[in-house]
């Protein structure tokens, strides 16, 4: 059963990342969309800097959190399986 339910996990799977990469650029866009173009027609580079940097921020809390909880994501030891260490 649980081998039959593989296939449709994976392509849940991709599905949310595909989903969360449409969001998190769409956001960037929007973001960027908030400042004024400049003289010459395009976006002001501090849109850039505002909108990546939210997104490098975003990216660091979550790596802080994945490491203040590792344990949270760790396998759990197999029987007859000894760990390194």
């Amino acid at each position: 059963m649980a081998a039959a339910a593989s296939p449709r996990g994976a392509s849940l799977l991709a599905l949310l990342l595909f989903l969360a990469a449409f969001a998190i650029q769409y956001a960037i866009g929007a973001i960027i969309a908030l400042y004024p173009t400049t003289a010459a027609g395009g976006y002001d580079p501090k849109s850039y800097q505002v909108a990546f940097g939210l997104c490098l921020a975003l990216e660091i809390a979550t790596f802080v959190l994945f490491i203040a909880n590792w344990r949270l994501f760790r396998a759990p030891p197999r029987e007859g399986v000894e760990m390194a260490g």
